[in-house]
């Protein structure tokens, strides 16, 4: 249900910021929009409660799914192994869906930062959570030390940027896939390295010191804490994030301040998150909440991974040049309906499919070559009907 939930978060932010606008491949060089105060105040919005919110909350379940995986796989004596093939067969997933489909890819990320984690997925409790609270200060302290690691603008960037627009605004579906694959092994891989592994594998590493230390495990007798981590959490986070906003200088005057910027936003993500979190929780412990967000967002939830790839199919398709050419034509209010109305349409073919099926398509495939056998997917009895 809560990695459903996530998945709504992560659909606006990437077709506000990522389909329907040209990819960003060039660091400090940004679209050219006029945005209207309605536009303004909805991408504001999204800054506050949704960006990277959701990918955090979405990429701690991922580590939750790790330590329950590696606990089934040492009942059967396979150990990290089953979880090395699966992580391999993702990111074999990601690079297909990075070169052929859509190139703000997470799942080759998601595969390297689960790589990491299998090194230290069998450390204590006490240890897991001290490394989540400090691999996100990782990246803020290159972007500090080192900062021509991260080249901002400049005339290439821009030429770049412009030949990109051109590409994808008009080019064939080849021409799209012949840009995309130096990106693809260039911008992306470093994001991977040295931006996002860090950040991504802290998340995982906070996800699986979740699962150990049993706060997902009895949801009956959590008390009261989680109240005030949700109340805490969103406040705290939702102040930064306003704080980044409305204070925040436009250009800050040296790296250490962007650094620092980021430092700030990287460190309040995870309890930010946590809150998001904690709060469904509490809503858990309501029966009519519980049963109308079962209803509603496990379903889509358990089809995570056919759906993220579906949105990529479908919003390539709507925006770029070899489809209907919306590149640069719909605005933020827009993007944000149109994103809207396609996760409800998700929601409904969720629920139609988990009727029939156990697993959706691509879990089904992954979850195959993962275990070399076919996993079972016979109906599933529904209500009234025989078996």
């Amino acid at each position: 249900m809560i990695r459903g939930v996530a998945l709504l978060g992560v659909l606006l932010m990437n077709i506000v910021d990522g389909f329907r606008l040209v990819p960003t491949y060039a660091p400090g060089v940004a679209a050219e929009e006029a945005l209207s105060p309605a536009e303004r105040l909805v991408d504001d919005i999204l800054y506050i409660f949704v960006a990277d919110k959701a990918m955090t909350m979405f990429s701690m379940l991922f580590g939750v799914g790790l330590a329950i995986l590696l606990e089934r796989a040492d009942r059967q004596g396979q150990g990290v192994q089953l979880l090395l093939r699966r992580l391999l067969i993702l990111f074999a997933f990601g690079l297909v869906h990075a070169v052929f489909l859509w190139e703000g890819d997470i799942l080759m990320p998601y595969a390297v930062a689960g790589l990491g984690a299998l090194f230290v997925i069998r450390l204590s409790p006490r240890l897991l959570l001290a490394l989540a609270l400090v691999l996100p200060a990782v990246y803020p302290l290159l972007l500090w030390r080192w900062p021509h690691l991260f080249p901002q603008g400049g005339p290439s960037a821009s030429a770049h940027h412009r030949q990109a627009l051109a590409v994808y605004a008009h080019g064939t579906y080849l021409e799209v896939v012949a840009f995309r694959v130096p990106n693809v092994f260039g911008v992306h891989a470093q994001f991977v390295l040295l931006r996002g592994f860090a950040q991504i594998l802290g998340n995982f590493l906070l996800g699986i010191f979740l699962w150990r230390n049993g706060v997902l495990r009895r949801l009956e007798s959590l008390g009261t804490w989680h109240v005030g981590l949700a109340v805490g959490g969103m406040v705290i986070g939702a102040g930064y994030a306003i704080f980044r906003v409305v204070l925040q200088p436009a250009r800050p005057p040296s790296s250490m301040p962007i650094a620092l910027v980021r430092l700030g936003w990287n460190m309040t993500l995870q309890l930010y998150a946590a809150g998001y979190g904690a709060a469904l929780l509490r809503a858990l412990q309501r029966p009519r909440a519980r049963a109308w967000l079962i209803r509603t967002f496990a379903p889509v939830g358990r089809m995570a991974f056919s759906n993220y790839l579906a949105q990529s199919l479908l919003f390539t398709t709507a925006f770029y040049g070899y489809g209907a050419g919306l590149l640069g034509r719909v605005g933020i209010v827009g993007a944000v309906v149109l994103g809207i109305a396609t996760y409800v349409v998700q929601v409904a073919a969720s629920c139609l499919w988990l009727r029939r099926f156990q697993y959706g398509p691509c879990e089904w495939l992954w979850r195959a070559l993962t275990y070399g056998w076919r996993p079972m997917v016979t109906a599933i009895r529904a209500p009234g009907r025989a078996s």
